[in-house]
């Protein structure tokens, strides 16, 4: 006769709920170390995202102070060809005088540059979703607006920069060339004396550097260029907020 043991259906399935239960913690520990590792990794990423900005930062600040430098230069020898131009119109100096200042302050002229933000770092973090990861809301907020806000203000002023620049100097102040074309074998620009002392007997060049429009153009393009200048600085504070900033993450 069999005799059935009722009790060991109880342990079976006391068993196999056990059994289940250290699965699925098993499971939920691995879940959550694979969790913490890349939560890790990430972390790291994006710690290695800012200290190349901070890099890239740097670079930029370097770019900024030579930039901002060659304004101020650009700015003084704008406003003496202002000055210039008014003293012959008024008739205080000799179309010859005026010619003379001109070409004696000839090697000083604004050469002007534009700045492009070294954004490397910020574009890589981005792609890859760790600027996300900045606990600091005022970080991200600094972030954003030095890569966003005054990047778009930046590139709209190199256009008009560029553009006012090349204007000015080709059709109001023809002596000089503000593009390198030295890819075609020609100078960029008229440096020999004798060239300078050619290109002033020509109708063209006599015409505007004489005419009413040089001294409007001249100061357009110096406050062009102050505008310029001043948004320069403002980017230079904002970076040198958000060099603080990353140094004290």
């Amino acid at each position: 006769m069999e005799i059935h043991h009722g009790h060991s259906d109880i342990r079976t399935w006391r068993t196999f709920a056990l059994e289940f239960l250290m699965i699925a913690i098993a499971v939920f520990v691995g879940s959550m170390g694979e969790y913490y590792l890349e939560h890790k990794i990430m972390e790291e990423r994006r710690d290695e995202g800012l200290a190349l900005m901070l890099r890239n930062l740097e670079t930029d600040q370097r770019n900024l102070d030579e930039i901002i430098k060659f304004s101020d230069s650009g700015l003084a020898y704008l406003s003496r060809s202002k000055e210039s131009a008014y003293l012959y119109r008024s008739g205080k100096i000799s179309r010859d005088q005026y010619f003379r200042r001109l070409v004696d302050d000839l090697p000083n002229n604004y050469q002007y540059r534009t700045f492009f933000l070294d954004s490397a770092a910020f574009n890589s973090m981005s792609s890859a979703g760790l600027i996300s990861l900045i606990e600091s809301p005022d970080l991200k907020s600094a972030i954003s607006d030095y890569y966003a806000i005054f990047a778009k203000r930046l590139q709209d002023n190199n256009l008009l920069v560029d553009s006012d620049a090349k204007t000015y100097y080709y059709d109001s102040f023809p002596l000089q060339n503000p593009v390198d074309v030295s890819e075609l074998g020609d100078a960029p620009k008229i440096s020999r004396r004798e060239d300078i002392e050619f290109y002033l007997t020509l109708p063209r060049v006599i015409e505007s550097l004489t005419a009413d429009r040089f001294i409007t153009d001249t100061d357009n393009l110096r406050i062009r260029v102050l505008d310029y200048r001043n948004l320069l600085v403002r980017i230079r504070s904002q970076n040198q907020k958000l060099v603080i900033m990353i140094r004290s993450q």
